[in-house]
Order: C-alpha cells, then structure tokens, then sequence
C-alpha cells in the first residue's frame, strides 16, 4: 500500500490528484442522505406478518418523515407501506410519527399485528458450527 501510495504521490500527480477528487466526491455522497431511525413495532400472531417504522429528519430540507412497512416473514417479502413527511416549518420528528401510527393503523389491523408484540425468546446456542459444520470447543 506505501509503495502504490508513493507512486502516486511522486511519480503521477495527477493520478494522485484524480484520486483524491474521487474520495472526496465519495464521502460527499456517502454523506448525503438522511440517518433513519428504527422502531420495530410488532408481529402478528403468529408470527407471519411483522411490522417496522423508519422516521427521522430528510437531508438537505430539514422536513421530518415516518414511514412503516409490513414484512411476509416467510417470504421475506415488503407487503405494505405507508410514508409521511410533514412539509411545515418547525414539525417535529414525534408528529410525523403520529401521524404514520394513526395513518398505518388499518394496515395494522388488516395484517393483525399487534403493537408490542415482540415475539418470544428461545434461547441462543451455546457454540456455533465452525466451516467444517463440527461444533467448536
């Protein structure tokens, strides 16, 4: 790696300076973008339907937005999904995820899934299978 980097530095500056735009320009866009938060919000009973919300601030306008989907488990599979973005000035994050609890609400129904519902815990393997498919010590 020191000696690719040496190369670049002394022997192509303007490789070097091609690369260092491309980084810059990728974190920029790796940058871009809003930071969602998760909320897992229930199965169904069940367990065949499970249901998420995602909400946080958009990037750039500064609006917040909800959005919550439902999942076929078992075929790993988006079923629905309902979205808000509260386009006023000075909304907050806890309103735009009033109004998707209230918005999803028939969804919620519709697939009975029920808040809280987090499933049951069973327990976790003590040792996990190496490559060989053998449990390790």
């Amino acid at each position: 790696m020191q000696v690719l980097f040496y190369k670049i530095v002394y022997n192509e500056p303007m490789t070097f300076q091609k690369t260092v735009l491309a980084l810059v320009l990728l974190f920029s866009l790796a940058r871009a973008g809003d930071a969602a938060n998760l909320e897992f919000t229930g199965f169904a009973t069940g367990g065949r339907y499970l249901a998420f919300e995602q909400f946080g601030m958009t990037d750039g306008i500064g609006f917040p937005y909800a959005k919550m989907q439902i999942v076929d488990v078992t075929k790993n599979t988006v079923l629905a999904e309902t979205q808000t973005m509260l386009e006023v000035e000075g909304s907050s994050i806890s309103q735009a995820r009033a109004a998707i609890k209230t918005k999803a609400q028939a969804l919620l129904v519709q697939y009975k899934i029920t808040r809280g519902n987090t499933g049951q815990f069973i327990g976790i393997a003590p040792t996990a299978p190496n490559i060989s498919g053998q449990r390790s010590q």
